[in-house]
Order: structure tokens, then sequence, then C-alpha cells
């Protein structure tokens, strides 16, 4: 019976899932062994217990600094981006009915590229620490006002998580279309039932507006409401 052991920091319960499924598959793969026969575990080790270059990985972490910074999106970007679209459900949450089925490939985001962002009424941003891919986003201009830019398809790596990396992609797109783009209001949408994002755009400065009328998309066999916010 195959055994496949793991030793890593520690993992979420999401991470670890991953992890068997994928292991197990490639490693079935290679062995034309059937996954039923594979065992996989996992040992968590705190990171005071890991060591590279004379520090302890716990020492490393806290004296990270990332260095994020914002440029232009590149078509083989989508092979990363398109990963972080776990499920259907958080899937419509990033784009509603924009991408009309699920998985997103990334052929469907490149297409979607070439058909609707033309980097001058919108454009793409892909946010980078150092040379790894961790966000997304793009701004567009109303068509009814040409002072205003309007954030979306906002998404961070979901291993990113909980490291402000969400506040920070915001608040870059804010500054690029304030500095760059001239606007001088940013505004967003996004949905009643995503209080993580909602959250993540209150910390950077956004504030819920009311709208005439509320808009609003099937989704899943649901209706979705939308909360606008804007940012001056």
């Amino acid at each position: 019976m195959p055994y496949i052991s793991v030793e890593s920091g520690a993992l979420t319960s999401e991470q670890k899932k991953e992890l068997i499924e994928r292991l197990t598959a490639i490693a079935s793969e290679i062995t034309n062994i059937p996954t039923q026969f594979f065992t996989v575990t996992i040992k968590e080790l705190p990171d005071e217990n890991f060591g590279i270059g004379g520090k302890s990985i716990d020492e490393i972490k806290r004296n990270y600094k990332p260095s994020l910074t914002l440029r232009l999106y590149q078509p083989t970007d989508a092979n990363v981006i398109t990963t972080w679209l776990k499920s259907e459900y958080f899937m419509r949450q990033w784009c509603a009915d924009r991408y009309e089925r699920f998985p997103v490939t990334p052929e469907n985001m490149n297409s979607y590229h070439q058909q609707y962002i033309d980097g001058h009424n919108s454009v793409a941003l892909t946010m980078v620490d150092s040379e790894e891919i961790v966000g997304y986003i793009t701004l567009r201009t109303p068509a009814d006002d040409s002072s205003e830019q309007r954030l979306g398809f906002v998404i961070v790596d979901d291993s990113k998580r909980g490291k402000g990396f969400g506040k920070a992609l915001v608040s870059k797109a804010v500054d690029y279309a304030f500095s760059k783009l001239g606007a001088i209001k940013v505004s967003l949408g996004v949905f009643e039932n995503n209080p993580a994002a909602i959250r993540c755009y209150e910390s950077a400065g956004f504030h819920q507006v009311v709208k005439p009328e509320t808009e609003c998309y099937k989704c899943l066999g649901e209706t979705w409401n939308c909360i606008e916010m804007e940012r001056n």
C-alpha cells in the first residue's frame, strides 16, 4: 500500500483536504495504482521548530514585510488567478453572471479580457508580492461619468487571506484611480451575502450609499442583492 507523508507548518482544513486529494491523484496517475490504495498523512510542526539560514520560520514571518505592487494584467496571470476560484458560490460572489460556467478557465478569463478590457475605459491590474501573483482587480469608467472609476473582480490568493492583502489591493487600486486615471470618486458593488468583502472595503475607506433601485442578480437559483459603496 503506497504511503505518502508530508511535514509542514500549520495548514487550514481546506488546504489539508486539497493536499490529500491532489497528492493522491498525481501519485495514482504516475504509478497507475488506484487512488483507494494510497495513504496520506500530514504532520504539522510549529514554526519555531523550523529553521532557515539560522533563523526560525516564526522569526522570519514576524520580520517579513511584503513588497506589494500593482502592474498591468498579463494573459499568463490567468493560470494562477483562476485557481483561486474554488467553488461556484465563491465564483458568483466574485463575478456574478459575467462568466457563464464554472469552473472559469484561463482561456475563459483571457477571452473575457479581449472582449471587455480595452485598456482605456477599462483596465485590469495584477498585484504581486515581489514576483508572486497575489491579487487581481479591474477598474472601469461608467458610461455616464468620466470622473468616476468603478472597481470590479476583486480577488486575492485564498492562501493569503487574513494578512491584509485584500485591503492593500483595494487601496492600491483606489490610489491608481485617483493618481493615474484622474478619478474623483471610486465606486463598487458587493453582494449582501459577502460580509468579509464588505468589511475589507470599509477598512479601505469605502462607505455604503443608497441608490434609487437595488441592483440584483440571479445566481444559483437565488436572487442576490448588491450593496453600493463609494470612496471620494
